[in-house]
């Protein structure tokens, strides 16, 4: 269950619609923060995985430094 999903559960209980307008607007922003850093998170992990592919590749296709080695000697 993802951190949106949760908070979404807690919308929909009763102690909600006793808050009053601050705790609303606090809640609110507690949403739109954790919304945006799950966001930021999830594009790190992208972009990291797909460095790490990119170097997989280009050394399958090029090959390592000590293969080189190897068949220079």
């Amino acid at each position: 269950m993802g951190n949106n999903e949760k908070l979404e559960l807690y919308e929909d209980q009763p102690i909600r619609t006793a808050w009053n307008e601050t705790e609303e607007e606090t809640f609110e922003k507690f949403k739109d923060s954790t919304s945006e850093i799950s966001s930021m998170t999830e594009v790190t992990a992208f972009t990291l995985g797909f460095k790490l592919g990119l170097r997989l590749t280009a050394e399958a296709f090029i090959g390592g430094n000590d293969e080189q080695k190897l068949i220079s000697e």
